[in-house]
């Protein structure tokens, strides 16, 4: 799905959603968890969070927050 990228206050904001196909999503939603975990403790991530929405198990709406582009660039590695 399209990702939106704002910079506000030098913060980096982006914002969307992803489609997750039938057969990937038992694994995709293991794999996301551990993502959110390992970025989450990165020194420049400020929010990072992916819900499942309630009317399509297959849509997982995005929203991350990092200080800058430089921890959002190293967010990226």
């Amino acid at each position: 799905g399209p990702i939106e990228t704002e910079n506000k206050d030098d913060k980096i904001i982006l914002s969307g959603y992803i489609l997750v196909p039938d057969d990937q999503l038992a694994l995709i939603q293991n794999e996301l968890l551990v993502h959110i975990t390992l970025t989450r403790q990165e020194p420049g991530c400020l929010a990072f969070d992916i819900d499942q929405a309630t009317d399509n198990k297959n849509k997982f709406a995005v929203f991350e927050k990092f200080l800058n582009l430089n921890a959002f660039d190293e967010h990226q590695l």
